[in-house]
C-alpha cells in the first residue's frame, strides 16, 4: 500500500496517484468512477453485481486511471460484460470503455421480469414482446413486437427483434471515432447466439 494512502478503498482498492480527490480535475474524476467501480464490487449495496471482483491491476488507482483518462473525453462507460457473456472480474483483459448506447444493449432487468423469459412482459392476459432499439434519429427507443398467448412465442419475437437491435447498434459503432473490432466481434456473437436459439426452438437466457 502507498505510504501516503490512509486506507485501503472498500478494503482493497490502493488509491497511490497524488492529488485524485482534488475536485474538478481528471484524475479526479478519474478517482471517482475508480471507487464507484469498487463499491459496486465490495460495497455489498448491488445485489446485481454479487460475486463481482476487480483484478489486482485494477485495484490500483493509477492502473485504472490510465484507461479512464483515454476514454473519458469521450464520454465512454465501462461495461463488464461485452467481451465475456456473464463475465464477474473488472479489469484490463476483460472490461472496455463503449459508447452508451453499447453499454445498455445487453442489460438483462432479471429482477424485474421474475421467471419470465427475456425481452417478455405480461399486459393484460397475454404476454408483450419488447425491446430497446436505435432510432434513425440515433436515439434508443422501446419497441413492442405484440402480445402472444404464451411466453415462448413472446420470446421468439423478442430473438429476432434483438437481432435487429444489435445489428443496428454494430451499424452505429462503426461510425465511432475509434471502433473496437474486438466490441464488434463480440456483438455478432451474441447475433449467432440468437439466431442459434431461434433455429433450436431455444429460450435465449444470457446475452
Amino acid at each position: 500500500m502507498n505510504k501516503n494512502s490512509k486506507k485501503l478503498v472498500c478494503g482493497v482498492g490502493d488509491n497511490d496517484v497524488k492529488y485524485s480527490t482534488v475536485k474538478g480535475t481528471p484524475v479526479y474524476e478519474a478517482y471517482r468512477a475508480w471507487k464507484n467501480m469498487l463499491n459496486r464490487a465490495y460495497s455489498g449495496n448491488f445485489p446485481a453485481y454479487c460475486g463481482t471482483d476487480v483484478s489486482d491491476d485494477w485495484k490500483l488507482l493509477s492502473k485504472f486511471a490510465a484507461i479512464y483518462l483515454l476514454n473519458c473525453d469521450d464520454g465512454y462507460e465501462l461495461d463488464k460484460d461485452i467481451l465475456v457473456t456473464g463475465n464477474k472480474q473488472y479489469g484490463p483483459d476483460t472490461c472496455r470503455y463503449v459508447p452508451n448506447y453499447v453499454n445498455m444493449l445487453l442489460v438483462d432487468r432479471a429482477a424485474s421480469r421474475g421467471s419470465l423469459p427475456i425481452g417478455v412482459s405480461i399486459k393484460g392476459n397475454r404476454y408483450q414482446s419488447q425491446c430497446n432499439q436505435l432510432q434513425n434519429n440515433g436515439k434508443s427507443k422501446k419497441v413492442s413486437f405484440g402480445t402472444f398467448d404464451a411466453p415462448e412465442k413472446a420470446h421468439q419475437a423478442w430473438q429476432n427483434g434483438k437481432i435487429t437491435a444489435i445489428e443496428r447498434v454494430i451499424k452505429k459503432y462503426k461510425t465511432e471515432p475509434n471502433p473496437l473490432p474486438e466490441i464488434i466481434d463480440a456483438l455478432n456473437q451474441r447475433i449467432q447466439v440468437l439466431k442459434d436459439d431461434i433455429q433450436a426452438g431455444a429460450i435465449t437466457i444470457k446475452l
